[in-house]
């Protein structure tokens, strides 16, 4: 016969092996940056640029732009 707190003891023992395993690759994944450059092609002669952004921002969305220093 087994003893039930042996079969607990086994079990946690068992997930703390897991997920010490398991650990380290999550927490690498986390520092994965991934960076996309888009280049458009399409859009010569368009009114907007960025140099002025209220021209096609919003209000709000003005607001929320960084300031220079």
């Amino acid at each position: 016969m087994t003893n039930p707190n042996t079969s607990k003891t086994a079990f946690w023992a068992a997930a703390a092996l897991l997920l010490a395993l398991l650990s380290p690759v999550a927490a690498r994944a986390q520092g994965t940056v991934r960076r996309h450059l888009i280049y458009f092609q399409d859009k010569a002669g368009t009114p907007y640029s960025v140099s002025q952004p209220q021209a096609f921002l919003s209000a709000w969305a003005s607001r929320r732009l960084p300031r220079p220093h």
